[in-house]
């Protein structure tokens, strides 16, 4: 993925900054965790990945995507539940309502 140009990324994906340097992707091992302020540059830099892996015969495990997705929210809800109160105004609301949709099984309210 790294023929995404610097400026390109900032602006299409609205890529994190850190150190004033775009980053839309941390990677570890075979694990790669993307990154971006707002819902829309989340979508696109999905899309970006799904055509670039396509193209280089590589798959998504879908399963073990939404595993590990529910698990680290699980864990920072978890780690963060003595001060949620000051936590949960850094989360803008369709992140909040996002936060529940995935933490909270649907058969909760059956």
């Amino acid at each position: 993925m790294r023929d995404v140009e610097a400026e390109d990324t900032e602006d299409k994906y609205s890529a994190i900054k850190l150190n004033g340097n775009p980053i839309t992707e941390l990677r570890y091992a075979d694990d790669t965790a993307l990154l971006s302020k707002t819902t829309e540059g989340l979508n696109e830099l999905m899309q970006y990945v799904k055509k670039f892996s396509q193209n280089k015969n590589l798959l998504l495990n879908a399963k073990k995507t939404k595993k590990t997705v529910t698990k680290t929210l699980s864990d920072f809800r978890r780690t963060h539940h003595d001060n949620w109160h000051d936590h949960k105004r850094m989360f803008t609301d369709d992140q909040l309502v996002t936060l529940t949709e995935v933490l909270v099984s649907p058969n909760y309210y059956a």
